[in-house]
């Protein structure tokens, strides 16, 4: 596979930094990969690579291709293949669970379950509570 480079808004590590501390709840720790600057999409762009996108078209295998195998490999896509480097693999110890943060180029943001490709929100119980854990962007 080639990696291509998608058309994406350039900003700074403090940009993302920024939104990281307005989406990410209090006591989960946050760590960027990149030094200097991140490419992020808008969210029509994200909207269409979802669609191109056939990671929520692979079977469920428990340990061997659940949920933190999809998010890193939704991550990994976006990253690597389109070089798009504003989304975030989120590992989520409270729900036992791993999921996919997408920061996108008007400053706001979107939790993301890449095994069904729809928007999730946090909550106080079940998937998505993110009370402790990490997130890689």
């Amino acid at each position: 596979m080639t990696p291509v480079e998608w058309p994406a808004t350039l900003v700074s590590r403090a940009w993302v930094e920024d939104v990281l501390h307005r989406a990410v709840p209090a006591g989960v720790n946050w760590f960027l990969l990149d030094r200097a600057e991140y490419h992020v999409l808008s969210r029509t762009d994200f909207q269409m690579l979802v669609g191109w996108d056939w990671t929520n078209q692979v079977p469920y295998i428990p340990d061997r291709r659940d949920c933190d195998k999809f998010a890193v490999h939704f991550w990994d896509i976006l990253r690597w293949r389109l070089g798009v480097n504003g989304v975030g693999w989120v590992v989520d110890w409270t729900s036992a669970h791993s999921y996919n943060l997408i920061i996108f180029d008007d400053g706001t943001w979107e939790w993301w379950e890449p095994q069904n490709d729809t928007p999730v929100q946090l909550a106080t119980e079940g998937l998505y509570q993110l009370r402790s854990g990490f997130v890689y962007v």
